[in-house]
Order: C-alpha cells, then structure tokens, then sequence
C-alpha cells in the first residue's frame, strides 16, 4: 500500500472516535427535540382548529335558539 493510501485508511485513535461518537449522539438529540417540537405544533393546531370548530357550532346553535324563542 502507498504511503499516501496508508493515511488516509490508519484507524482513528480511540479519543477521536468517543468524540465523533459524541458528536453523532448530540445530533440526534437535536432531531428528537425537533421531532417533538414538531409534533408538539400541529397536536396545538389541531386544538386550535378543533376549538374554532366548536366555537362556530356552539354560536349557530345559540342563534337557531334565539330565533325559536318567543316572548
């Protein structure tokens, strides 16, 4: 093998890996913080637009109501 080749293919040293090993761990850390932020904003969307819906029918109930009543 070529001295150049020789280099390049040299294991790393074990300090080296832990840090990349390190590394890696704390990028998927950061992909799950995301993920669950993520999740976290359309589980409050779907709240939101569940609650609007609910606010509409409970407004048109309420009108039909006010419609039917005599004085």
């Amino acid at each position: 093998m070529n001295k150049t080749l020789e280099k390049y293919v040299k294991p790393l040293p074990a300090l080296e890996r832990a840090d990349i090993i390190k590394e890696i761990e704390s990028s998927i850390l950061e992909m799950e913080n995301d993920i669950c932020s993520i999740f976290a904003g359309a589980l409050l969307i779907a709240v939101g637009v569940g609650a609007w819906k609910l606010l509409i029918h409970y407004i048109k109930a309420v009108s039909k109501t006010k419609r039917h009543l005599s004085v």
